[in-house]
């Protein structure tokens, strides 16, 4: 067995361990090392397993790539099993030195799919009934769920996006350190959405999950052009997988059901916090 190439980072779509890859068959790059000069490589073989302990037994039930000769080490594409959304895939490598010695298997590194189809999305665009002008803007909207969890995580995974911005927060602490998610992009052709892994931010008993809602390049301003190119008001979609050790599974999605804090009390010491298909009828005191 060759010793004379190492291996350095192991990576997926330019990506060290990356959440929410959005492409059923990702590219697998890594880079190699060698104090020898002059040393390359000249094969390699990729194994792809479903769960970390098949692949440390050298077992790959998603995808064995054999033995493949080429010097090849970056954008390889996935060629094996179909992928389900959220699925987490672990994978190895070796290589084969320029005497045809073959290396010991890299260390692990893993990527995790996204939601591949517009049809995994349980969520519903949610947003306030309100809209700016085009020069002007308008408040921006509250929103927020609650739930409750009542046996022990094993993982969860919050997918969100917004037509305009969005900050995320789960009990009180604030998701991620994206800021101006989901990031500009042309609405009229697609969305982009972030994943995120908040397993820890969960508790036992009840849970709030919010977000605060900006116009963005949405419905604000996108460089000398007026406000309101793509629509009038910012909305929201979001989606939390949460996989309990036993392993079912519980989703908490936007829909009808969420809050909207539209209006503040004259004092300014609180938020009337209402559905979005009463939100024309509240009559909570804080309205008044």
């Amino acid at each position: 067995m060759s010793d004379t190439l190492q291996f350095g980072q192991l990576r997926c779509e330019h990506l060290d361990n990356p959440l929410g890859i959005d492409l059923p068959q990702p590219r697998l790059s890594r880079s190699l090392e060698s104090a020898e000069r002059a040393q390359r490589q000249t094969a390699y073989q990729i194994l792809v397993a479903s769960n970390p302990d098949q692949l440390a037994d050298d077992q790959a039930d998603l995808w064995d790539s054999g033995k493949v000769d080429s010097d090849q080490s970056v954008y390889i594409r996935y060629a094996g099993n179909a992928l389900q959304s959220g699925a987490r895939c672990w994978w190895k490598v070796r290589v084969w030195d320029k005497d045809g010695r073959p290396s010991a298997y890299s260390q692990p590194a893993y990527w995790e799919l996204g939601l591949l189809e517009r049809g995994a999305w349980q969520g519903q665009w949610i947003g306030a009934p309100l809209a700016g002008g085009p020069h002007t803007t308008s408040p921006a909207p509250f929103v927020r769920t609650r739930f409750s969890i009542e046996q022990p995580v094993a993982r969860a995974r919050l997918y969100a996006t917004a037509l305009g911005l969005y900050q995320l927060h789960l009990n009180g602490q604030v998701v991620g350190d994206d800021v101006f998610a989901p990031g500009w992009t042309d609405y009229s052709v697609r969305v982009q959405y972030q994943v995120y892994d908040v397993t820890n931010l969960l508790r036992q008993g009840e849970n709030v999950l919010g977000a605060i809602l900006g116009d963005g390049w949405y419905c604000g301003y996108v460089g000398w052009l007026e406000r309101q190119r793509y629509g009038d008001h910012p909305r929201f979609l979001t989606q939390l997988i949460v996989t309990y050790e036993d392993g079912s599974t519980a989703t908490i999605a936007t829909d009808e059901r969420w809050q909207i804090a539209t209006k503040l009390h004259p004092r300014g010491s609180c938020m009337c916090l209402c559905s979005p298909a009463v939100l024309n009828a509240c009559q909570s005191s804080c309205c008044m």
